[in-house]
């Protein structure tokens, strides 16, 4: 869940406004107290980095290990890039990732279950020993993507025409933890 505190703070220091006394020290309670969620900083951080070209980062961002459970990283406007970035053993379950730029990504061996990767863009992605149980993937971009040894089930969605078995994809039966009660666009399953 993100701290409002923190937010506020990212978006006052990215925009150039300095913090008051008060704001600064309430955001050092907020860090000093655990209430402050690294991939929160990072999400945020990266953000405002993407709307600067001149402030982009020179080398590929490494989400390596990181812990991105429920992370949203869509927004409207948003034009964050991820190509080529790191998300190896990255947990990513039931994360917001539609239409967001995933060229050449490295997902290997990430836990992607249930993840909303609508219209998202995975050319030349390395999905490879990846969990992709209940992800929606449908309008999804997976030209030359390495799906070798990724795990999907029945409820995993497609992109239509997409042979997950031709890919390399082993399918598994259904858990309950992994079904859905809602497809990709929120409605209900029944």
């Amino acid at each position: 869940m993100p701290n409002d505190v923190l937010t506020r703070a990212i978006d006052a220091v990215c925009s150039g406004t300095h913090l008051t006394a008060d704001h600064a020290s309430a955001v050092l309670d907020e860090i000093m107290e655990g209430r402050a969620p690294d991939v929160q900083t990072a999400i945020q951080a990266i953000r405002h980095l993407a709307a600067d070209p001149a402030l982009a980062p020179s080398k590929p961002i490494n989400l390596g290990h990181a812990d991105l459970r429920r992370v949203v990283i869509r927004e409207p406007n948003l034009t964050v890039d991820f190509h080529n970035a790191r998300f190896v053993a990255s947990e990513l379950c039931w994360g917001d990732l539609r239409g967001v730029n995933l060229r050449k990504a490295n997902f290997n061996k990430a836990i992607l279950i249930g993840a909303h990767l609508q219209g998202a863009d995975l050319t030349q992605a390395n999905l490879e020993d990846t969990d992709l149980r209940g992800a929606c993937l449908n309008r999804t971009k997976l030209d030359a993507a390495s799906l070798k040894n990724a795990i999907a089930d029945n409820t995993t969605e497609w992109p239509k025409g997409f042979n997950a078995g031709t890919a390399g994809v082993v399918i598994q039966p259904a858990k309950l933890f992994t079904k859905r009660f809602t497809d990709c666009e929120g409605r209900p399953v029944r």
